[in-house]
């Protein structure tokens, strides 16, 4: 049960249970930090195993230096199509989604994602480590492009 706290300007603010935050007059429930690293662990095994499973098929084939490059560049769409469209493998099975911050029943833009995969991957693990600064556990990647992880039902 969730209660009341008044406040001094005499107006109650509902209480919200841990784990949930409110956006645009929403009640929205993030997903932990383990989840969100289950997720992306998920989606680099994933993205590891095609490259290496690539590498040993073509074996030292004359073109494997070509289509190596060419895979990794088609494979830098997997995150920011899937995330657009509907999720990556690993935020699916960790029921997490990526959404606009200004619309966050909506999925994020395709050039969005993009460059929340960049900023990421600039940032390192020092945007993962910023999450619980944010009340909407919101790491420095998605403030600086305009996302949020939200997590679906209740885990």
């Amino acid at each position: 049960m969730q209660e009341s706290v008044g406040s001094d300007d005499g107006s109650y603010h509902q209480v919200l249970p841990p784990g949930t935050f409110v956006l645009h007059n929403k009640v929205f429930n993030y997903p932990s930090l383990a989840r969100r690293y289950k997720a992306m662990a998920i989606d680099v095994v994933i993205l590891l195993s095609i490259m290496i499973t690539t590498m040993v098929i073509l074996g030292e084939n004359e073109s494997r230096p070509t289509v190596m490059i060419l895979m990794t560049v088609a494979l830098s769409f997997y995150e920011p199509v899937l995330s657009r469209y509907s999720a990556t493998i690993g935020q699916r099975l960790m029921r997490i989604r990526i959404r606009n911050y200004d619309a966050p029943s909506q999925p994020v833009g395709f050039w969005q994602a993009y460059i929340r995969l960049w900023t990421k991957g600039i940032l390192g693990w020092l945007s993962f480590l910023t999450v619980h600064q944010n009340p909407e556990h919101r790491a420095i990647h998605d403030v600086a492009c305009s996302t949020v992880v939200i997590m679906l039902g209740n885990g």
